[in-house]
């Protein structure tokens, strides 16, 4: 019987759960932050209870009591999460740029799948180091600024990027804004304007959807940190496929028709591809063939299908939105 969240903790890292594997990357760090600093910070237990009600279902199905795995208490005390660790930071440490973050599951996504980085993350002291190139300071500076609202930099890098830091960044690239609560589009020409026209201008995400098709970028400021916002900006989202089937991505989008090239493909389906099919139709989801695409149609991939699926002879007109699902399952011994 658990009678502290360290048994909680200790359980949930156990197997019984299907984690993802960011979930699981979280629960492994705290389990050493808890043996070296013999503490829990107050944001790391928010999250800790948000991923407890993240997986209620599977608990519950295992015989636990969510109200009562609620009302554990933690061995080791809580402290206030310090500013010091809830600002980003960028400096120069024996001629290698550290950065170290605030934990942002969109940052991390973004930053490790940039194709130019050259950041390495150092676990144990819990920041990414780089050697010194100018693009990689230049991605470390972008990133932060496009996913934290503040960003600590120290002296020698504001020596360096000098005029940079004070300056906006010039584009010519529509982008979709916020000022007082009224919503407009920068950079937008006559051609662009007569295109969306009829899109009343606001935050929903199928709203934000439909402007990404015409090449208008969102304002960080739109998109937050808000799971939904930050799919329906973007052209290529890769998504896990417990967060992808913990929602209704496509239907908060109103898009209503999904290609599936595993499904299409193969008599039969392993689980991921059940499940993922399962999801569609539970949401009135439409699963066609690439001859029946509309101009709004997805495709959904599975990172660990095929290549050759990507082409299954569908115009790329017609997708608004490629989809890549990534299992991060742990894989069950038995």
């Amino acid at each position: 019987m658990m009678q502290k969240r360290e048994h909680l903790l200790y359980y949930m890292m156990k197997g019984h759960v299907h984690l993802s594997k960011k979930d699981y990357g979280f629960f492994n760090n705290l389990t050493y932050i808890i043996k070296d600093k013999k503490q829990v910070t107050s944001n790391q237990n928010k999250l800790f209870d948000k991923l407890i009600l993240k997986y209620q279902r599977q608990l519950r199905k295992l015989g636990h009591d969510i109200e009562k795995l609620n009302d554990l208490t933690w061995d080791v005390p809580i402290v206030d999460s310090s500013n010091e660790y809830l600002t980003p930071k960028l400096y120069l440490q024996n001629d290698e740029i550290c950065l170290r973050t605030p934990f942002n599951t969109n940052f991390v996504r973004t930053f490790r799948d940039h194709r130019d980085n050259t950041f390495i993350w150092n676990k144990e002291e819990r920041i990414y180091r780089s050697k010194f190139y100018t693009h990689s300071l230049r991605l470390a500076y972008d990133s932060c600024k496009h996913f934290f609202k503040r960003l600590d930099i120290s002296a020698d890098i504001k020596k360096l990027i000098g005029d940079l830091i004070e300056e906006k960044d010039c584009t010519n690239v529509p982008i979709l804004t916020v000022r007082e609560g009224k919503y407009y589009i920068n950079n937008i020409n006559q051609n662009l304007y007569h295109a969306i026209k009829d899109i009343e201008l606001n935050d929903d995400p199928s709203t934000l959807h439909r402007l990404t098709r015409h090449g208008i970028s969102i304002d960080k400021e739109i998109i937050k940190d808000d799971p939904i916002k930050v799919f329906a900006s973007q052209y290529i989202t890769k998504l896990d496929i417990d967060e992808f089937l913990s929602d209704d991505y496509l239907g908060k989008l109103n898009i209503k028709n999904a290609i599936l090239p595993t499904i299409q493909n193969y008599s039969h389906l392993n689980l991921i591809d059940k499940a993922i099919k399962d999801h569609l139709i539970r949401h009135s989801i439409n699963i066609i063939t690439a001859v029946n695409a509309t101009d709004d149609t997805v495709l959904i991939k599975r990172i660990a299908s095929p290549e050759r699926n990507l082409a299954f002879g569908i115009d790329p007109r017609k997708i608004s939105k490629l989809i890549q699902i990534v299992n991060s399952r742990p894989v069950e011994v038995r």
